[in-house]
């Protein structure tokens, strides 16, 4: 809030992973990030509060489950962001 002086988005993408697929992609990047070193416990707990989140303001919030990591959830982001605009 104090960093975006009260601007909200009008929809929030909140994508849905199984934690241990989560890792295995980490484990396939070439360059890793400070994000990328914490432990499985940390990513369940962030994922489970974004989820939270956004089942409190369905409006706002769409959550998608990107496990697959299919290229199907790119067309879903994209539909629903021009449904938006509408």
């Amino acid at each position: 809030k104090h960093i975006l002086n009260g601007i909200t988005p009008d929809l929030t993408f909140v994508l849905k992973v199984n934690i241990s697929k989560a890792m295995l992609r980490l484990k396939k990047r070439k360059v890793k990030n400070r994000y990328d070193k914490f432990s499985n416990k940390f990513y369940s707990k962030v994922q489970s509060a974004f989820i939270k989140i956004a089942s409190k303001n369905k409006k706002k919030y769409c959550v998608i489950d990107n496990s697959t990591d299919s290229p199907e959830v790119e067309k879903v982001i994209f539909a629903k962001f021009l449904k938006k605009l509408k």
